[in-house]
């Protein structure tokens, strides 16, 4: 089988970055030969995850008819790598890569957002299924995704990691994407060329490929934007646009609960600190304010459903494209 650019970047980078043991290319079960386990509470979660999903998005995940046993049974995963630990699975990693954002977006299937998040569910219920491991790293990777779909699409991931949470699941799901697949996946390997030769041979994309990658900022192809914001800098700028947020109560309480996790933060926002951070009224705010001595959140208190936060104060003009994405999920 003959296997693209991207999955062999992947492949890779699961054997020198993430020193997994044994990677495969192209996985999928043996499917006259092994048994699907879990499979009742494989479909209830399918089940629980269209449910959700078609309610919060109106999105029809599965849309084919074919059922769930085969729809896993010929499942297939790009690039499926485990590390193994004292004999036993340490961690394992079912990634799917896009090298080109229009290998995901073709005429005629379902919308961008439907179909990554339909794959890493299905990579999630074949790790569970054939592994019967209920945790492990589920990553979309994709070197460029433009803005009008990066920051939906990383928030509908965020969300889809909280319903298999509650579903009792402790899958990571992950979007590589952008600035980190550029800083996570390809410079690590760019240093590792002239040690390994199946990533100086094989592995790295093409010189035109690695100049766009190289090239990549933290997101693509800006779309037009109603927010004024010229000659405004990036810290007045989150203070007077959050503040219309907060007036016009457009920040929902699941929206609150993401902009007070770190990881969702830097993955969105490309900041290294909460956005919100909840204030405890038996603290000074100035101590708030403060993370190891050093101030990052200004004092202004913001009441938001009737709890009061403090706003993060570490922003640098590398963070506006963001920020003014994010913001165009509330117009």
């Amino acid at each position: 089988m003959k296997n693209d650019m991207g999955e062999l970047l992947l492949h890779s980078w699961l054997r020198h970055i993430k020193q997994c043991q044994s990677v495969q290319l192209n996985w999928m079960a043996s499917i006259h030969n092994w048994e699907l386990k879990n499979e009742d509470r494989i479909l209830e979660t399918i089940n629980e995850v269209k449910s959700y999903f078609r309610k919060q998005y109106g999105y029809s995940l599965f849309k084919q008819s074919t059922s769930c046993k085969k729809l896993l049974q010929y499942g297939e995963i790009d690039v499926l790598g485990l590390q193994i630990n004292g004999g036993m699975v340490a961690n394992i990693y079912g990634v799917n890569i896009a090298l080109f954002e229009e290998e995901w977006n073709e005429s005629g299937a379902m919308i961008q957002p439907e179909r990554i998040i339909t794959s890493m569910v299905k990579t999630a219920m074949l790790i569970y299924g054939h592994f019967n491991l209920a945790q492990g790293n589920i990553i979309f990777a994709s070197p460029k995704i433009n803005n009008a779909n990066f920051v939906p699409l990383a928030t509908i991931v965020n969300e889809l990691k909280e319903v298999f949470q509650q579903l009792g699941f402790q899958f990571e799901f992950t979007l590589l994407a952008n600035h980190n697949f550029k800083e996570i996946v390809y410079e690590p390997l760019r240093e590792l060329t002239t040690s390994f030769t199946d990533i100086q041979e094989s592995s790295l994309p093409s010189e035109k490929a690695s100049s766009e990658i190289a090239a990549t900022k933290t997101l693509e192809d800006p779309i037009e934007i109603s927010i004024k914001t010229e000659g405004v800098k990036i810290g007045p700028l989150v203070r007077r646009e959050m503040a219309k947020l907060i007036s016009k109560n457009l920040i929902s309480p699941e929206k609150i609960q993401h902009s007070q996790d770190k990881k969702y933060c830097k993955e969105i926002l490309d900041i290294d600190y909460p956005l919100l951070k909840k204030v405890n009224d038996d603290q000074p705010i100035i101590d708030q304010s403060m993370l190891n001595g050093n101030q990052r959140y200004w004092k202004k208190v913001y009441k938001l459903h009737g709890e009061k936060y403090l706003l993060c104060s570490q922003w640098t003009d590398r963070n506006s494209d963001n920020f003014i994405t994010w913001l165009n999920l509330f117009y």
